[in-house]
């Protein structure tokens, strides 16, 4: 039986943007105060090994539960493609509705949420033994 990785979500404090935008992984900010104060409430889990996402807040995330963490390219944020940065009433609504209900499109340009699952299940298919921290983003932990 394959062994599945404990998953530790970081949790900002939402800004104005994050709210407003779908962002992408190059235009995410670094950790904030509140998520800081936050993850000091939390007991760093026992691991094995701490993987993280290549975004800085998943990297502060890592060292602020005092884990040192290898970088792991598959569990990069999800790729929006030209809708980064758009409000959500910006997007065009048949791309939307295309995207939202074809699980292989990607009218963005960016990455289809299939490509985004198949890339995290090959991410799973090649973990090795143990017990496995994975610091990402809701989409890839979703």
């Amino acid at each position: 039986q394959t062994q599945r990785p404990a998953s530790v979500q970081d949790r900002t404090g939402a800004s104005p943007s994050q709210v407003r935008q779908a962002q992408t992984s190059s235009q995410l900010p670094p950790l904030s105060q509140r998520g800081r104060r936050e993850l000091g409430r939390v007991v760093a889990p026992v691991a094995d090994r701490v993987v993280v996402a290549p975004e800085r807040r998943t990297t502060e995330t890592a060292a602020t539960l005092g884990a040192t963490a290898g970088v792991d390219p598959a569990l990069r944020d999800l790729d929006y493609g030209d809708w980064a940065g758009l409000a959500m009433d910006e997007v065009p609504a048949a791309g939307l509705h295309e995207w939202l209900t074809d699980p292989h499109a990607a009218p963005h340009g960016g990455e289809s949420v299939a490509a985004l699952g198949d890339r995290v299940a090959g991410w799973l298919d090649e973990l090795a033994p143990g017990r496995v921290v994975a610091v990402t983003h809701p989409a890839v932990i979703r």
